[in-house]
């Protein structure tokens, strides 16, 4: 499962973590859950979850739920890994 996964990567110290969403045509609430979730651990976890490459229908979706106030959301890849070096850690 997919948050597993987050979570053993939480669990081998990655800190930095990016969601690329490039190819979700849509999402439910599940998929927010997902989403939130895995933001709420990483925090927890000191870490950084970053989500890029939102399409439009899913960013609405992000923004009538107000999660585009909490979420870092980012329009490409490159814009997201830029914003680690940018306020992450300056030994990293």
């Amino acid at each position: 499962r997919f948050e597993e996964r987050f979570d053993e990567l939480l669990g081998q110290g990655e800190r930095k973590l990016l969601f690329d969403l490039s190819d979700v045509e849509s999402i439910d609430s599940t998929g927010i859950e997902v989403v939130a979730s895995c933001f709420a651990k990483a925090t927890r976890a000191g870490g950084e979850l970053r989500v890029a490459c939102v399409p439009d229908k899913v960013h609405r979706v992000f923004k009538i739920l107000r999660l585009d106030t909490i979420l870092p959301l980012y329009p490409t890849l490159a814009a997201a890994s830029e914003a680690f070096t940018v306020t992450g850690d300056p030994d990293s």
